[in-house]
């Protein structure tokens, strides 16, 4: 499923600590952002938490100031974190095996923006 024109993708990793599911939707909520999806791990043999979001923009969102903040909020958990803009497609290598299904299907998700 392609994502929306104003969907962001925030992405973070950090140590598994109690708060981190908090400070990153609180932020968030804060912001005025609307969170589509969340999705969110703890592995226990790293002992880190990941966590990823996808969340609508409000009016007047400013991309530099966002990351600041999150920045500031994340530094007490030793949060490392990604944003990903709406309209970024990243650059890909794409290797597949001599079975055409692979290929096919990696295409056909391109094709529809996924």
């Amino acid at each position: 499923m392609s994502r929306a024109p104003d969907t962001w993708i925030l992405t973070a990793d950090c140590p598994s600590v109690l708060g981190t599911v908090d400070a990153v939707t609180r932020y968030l909520f804060e912001q005025g952002c609307y969170v589509t999806e969340h999705h969110s791990f703890d592995d226990r043999l790293s002992s880190r938490f990941f966590i990823r979001v996808e969340f609508r923009q409000p009016d007047g969102f400013d991309e530099a100031s966002f990351r600041a903040g999150l920045a500031e909020r994340g530094e007490s958990f030793g949060m490392i974190f990604e944003l990903t803009a709406p309209n970024y497609r990243p650059k890909v290598v794409i290797m597949v095996s001599k079975a055409d299904h692979c290929l096919n299907d990696l295409l056909y998700r391109q094709r529809i923006n996924q």
